[in-house]
């Protein structure tokens, strides 16, 4: 195993969001290059689930590019299993089968990505207010609760976003 650690010059959305709440096509935006960067991952020939996306995860360089950084807790998905075999992952942002019960897949992150849009354009969870328009529904997608009913892959994600 290699394990390759690059300095990023920049801040997490978690402390930028203490002091600047970004806009709707903002916070898409940054969505959207999340999804790019997720999808090499997803797509591999094993799959890599990040598992803890959250924003003091996703930072912002001095040039605002995205990076995501923190892969402590990601592991390659196992279709086979029925269940992850420990659970992990942030209250909040985590999807509800990182708890129990359920394999995690990419799906779990896209359940991520959607607390995370709400959070960056409305600093809240959904429970506690969620965006309006297409936006919201966005979201809604990607945080239902069923796997099933999100969107299947982060490049659909993406396409969705590119209508907000």
């Amino acid at each position: 195993m290699i394990v390759i650690e690059e300095y990023i010059e920049g801040r997490n959305l978690s402390d930028i969001l203490n002091e600047y709440r970004f806009s709707e096509e903002e916070g898409c935006h940054i969505l959207k290059e999340v999804c790019r960067a997720l999808y090499p991952l997803h797509m591999a020939e094993e799959p890599v689930i990040c598992r803890d996306l959250k924003p003091e995860n996703i930072m912002l360089t001095l040039q605002n590019h995205v990076k995501l950084v923190d892969f402590d807790i990601a592991r390659i998905a196992n279709p086979e299993k029925n269940r992850d075999t420990v659970v992990m992952g942030t209250v909040g942002f985590a999807s509800p089968e990182q708890f129990g019960g359920h394999q995690t897949d990419s799906r779990s992150d896209i359940y991520s990505l959607g607390m995370i849009l709400n959070y960056l354009i409305l600093g809240k969870s959904p429970v506690d207010g969620i965006v309006e328009g297409k936006t919201g529904d966005v979201i809604r997608r990607c945080i239902a609760v069923n796997p099933n009913e999100r969107y299947q892959s982060v490049k659909s994600l993406e396409l969705a976003l590119e209508e907000c």
